[in-house]
């Protein structure tokens, strides 16, 4: 019987030998077959796949994906797909492969030395960072980032590789390496560098590339006038500047390579604006003070803005920023101070909302660089005058009727920072005494773009509580703060920090600051309580904390009656409590603009 077996066995031995050669060689065109016609499935037009640089549009890159690149290969070729799973993922097959023979410590061996090797690859490509997180998203610990970089890296060689095959198949499919070939004109990559990509098939020549920017040129140029002359569109420009480095330097001008260019955008007026909306020009420079025939004795200033959104009575009898304060004094509490506090964070409603601006997607549409150099007032006037041309707006004395929409009634409103508003205020200055509205720029209402309006805010509360000398001596001065939350960076506060830094030191003090007051103000309540800690032993309730903050807001932080205090004697004032006043004030008034800028609307409590 054990004579059978052994020679059952050596005949089916035999047998599988002889076949295995055929069988290997008819999954090896079986499997040929079926990837042949994947890729020639991805190539269809209706895939997506072709890219004209002739008819390139801004969509299709704009709307072009790595990760939906590979789910639509993935789902339409399946066998590629996991071919090249396999193939590319060699090496853990081989581990695997080891272990199952029971050979662990050398699959061990194999998995640390690919891991090492892969970690040591991550750590000198910086530049994939980015794309890899944008398509694998946060990842907690480094085990699995490692496996999720592996898996992007995957993807993105398997994508390459199909992308390839597709354009070996058909020419005209050609998205990804089209991608790729703007990038690389984009980045100014050598030309001998695109060539030698285009021929491996990563990119498309030097030639096409050129022909895609003049057809998104001519894309964005018609987009530009379209929107232009609806005259519903808000225009927006800043300065730029690139260094021009010279290969070959010359005697003249050897060192001057810095270009000061201009850069500008449009985009289109939301929530139902419409041109009657904007007719309003001669209204406004009727009014105007820049008008030498105005009849408006009497100008706005800033207090009309107060009566836009008057105080209503309330229950607390704070006001609306009362209000505001004290829901941020119970927010620090309950977010920042003791743990017991923290179960309150969900039952705190937000501040009343006032007036919200709908969120609305705003298509934006670039415009050409300009040649201009915006730090002066003639700049900005060629800015304008440029911007607006290639928006198809032109002075009426200078076009035809109807080649260009009259803007001498209505008014374009034009953002920038807080440089160009003050150029542009003098530049209207300069223009009042010009006959026609358009050489007097009648036509141009700027927009200080809110983000400027808050580096300005934390430069006014640098300049008002760091800068002076004499704002630094007491204990409690916003100096003294910096030398215990930041010491090693004094100087730079006292010098001059950036936005960034001024922003995290009002957040970050002025959370220190209203948590001190409701220490002081808790062990008024009650000698007992000389910590928050302590506070917290009793468990107050939230309406006992609610009160306390509405008393905060009343009592600790700067309000009319402090020009009152500031008429006493040197001898009854208390110049530190009331200079704490100031900053709880200031800083408070930032933490508003702030929230209401975050949330798109005017807020109270």
């Amino acid at each position: 019987m054990f004579d059978g077996d052994r020679s059952l066995s050596q005949f089916l031995v035999t047998i599988l030998t002889n076949l295995y050669n055929p069988l290997i060689g008819w999954a090896k065109d079986a499997i040929s077959a079926e990837c042949a016609r994947e890729v020639r499935e991805l190539t269809k037009v209706e895939n997506g796949s072709h890219f004209s640089a002739v008819h390139a549009k801004a969509e299709q890159i704009e709307g072009f994906q790595i990760d939906g690149m590979a789910l639509q290969i993935a789902g339409e070729a399946p066998v590629l797909w996991a071919l090249l799973d396999s193939l590319l993922s060699a090496r853990a097959l081989q581990v695997s492969k080891i272990e199952s023979k029971g050979h662990t410590e050398i699959g061990i061996l194999v998995s640390d030395a690919q891991e090492a090797e892969d970690s040591e690859y991550w750590a000198q490509v910086d530049d994939l960072e980015g794309v890899i997180e944008g398509i694998t998203g946060d990842c907690i610990s480094r085990a699995e980032r490692l496996a999720s970089q592996r898996s992007a890296t995957m993807m993105l060689r398997k994508v390459v590789i199909v992308s390839l095959l597709k354009k070996s198949t058909n020419q005209k499919a050609n998205s990804l390496s089209s991608i790729l070939g703007i990038f690389l004109h984009s980045t100014h990559a050598p030309e001998k560098v695109i060539e030698t990509m285009a021929k491996m098939g990563l990119s498309i020549s030097v030639d096409a590339i050129h022909d895609t920017v003049r057809s998104l040129s001519a894309e964005s140029s018609h987009a530009l006038q379209y929107l232009g002359q609806t005259l519903l569109a808000a225009y927006a420009y800043d300065n730029f500047d690139i260094n021009l480095k010279s290969t070959v330097p010359t005697a003249e001008k050897s060192t001057d390579t810095l270009k000061h260019l201009t850069s500008g955008l449009l985009f289109p007026l939301q929530h139902g604006v419409t041109r009657d909306d904007l007719k309003c020009s001669y209204e406004l420079w009727r009014k105007s003070r820049l008008n030498p025939l105005s009849d408006c004795s009497i100008g706005r200033t800033w207090k009309d803005l107060l009566s836009l959104h008057q105080d209503v009575s309330h229950s607390s009898g704070l006001s609306r920023r009362d209000q505001f304060n004290s829901w941020k004094f119970l927010h620090d509490l309950c977010h920042h101070g003791p743990p017991y506090f923290a179960q309150f964070q969900s039952q705190i409603s937000a501040p009343q909302v006032l007036e919200q601006i709908p969120v609305a997607k705003t298509p934006i549409i670039p415009a050409s660089a300009m040649d201009v150099n915006n730090s002066t007032v003639a700049g900005n006037i060629q800015a304008i005058e440029r911007l607006m041309a290639q928006g198809g707006v032109f002075d009426p004395a200078d076009v035809e009727d109807g080649e260009s929409p009259d803007v001498t009634e209505y008014v374009v409103l034009v953002h920038g920072d807080l440089g160009t508003g003050e150029r542009i205020s003098s530049m209207q200055q300069c223009r009042s005494i010009e006959t026609t509205p358009w050489r007097r720029f009648q036509h141009i209402v700027f927009v200080p773009g809110l983000f400027h309006l808050k580096m300005a805010a934390a430069d006014a509360i640098w300049r008002a509580l760091i800068q002076p000398l004499s704002a630094r001596q007491d204990q409690t001065s916003l100096m003294h703060d910096i030398a215990q939350l930041r010491p090693r960076e004094t100087g730079i506060f006292g010098s001059k920090p950036g936005f960034r830094m001024m922003h995290q030191l009002i957040g970050h003090d002025g959370i220190c600051r209203r948590l001190d007051c409701w220490r002081i103000e808790v062990e008024k309540i009650n000698n007992a309580h000389k910590t928050l800690d302590d506070f917290a032993i009793v468990k107050p309730s939230l309406e006992e904390l609610k009160e306390i903050a509405n008393r905060l807001a009343r009592e600790y932080i700067a309000t009319y009656k402090l020009t009152r205090a500031r008429r006493q004697p040197d001898e009854r004032r208390d110049k530190q409590y009331e200079n704490n006043l100031l900053i709880n004030k200031y800083f408070l008034l930032y933490e508003e603009l702030s929230y209401a800028m975050n949330i798109r609307r005017h807020c109270a409590r």
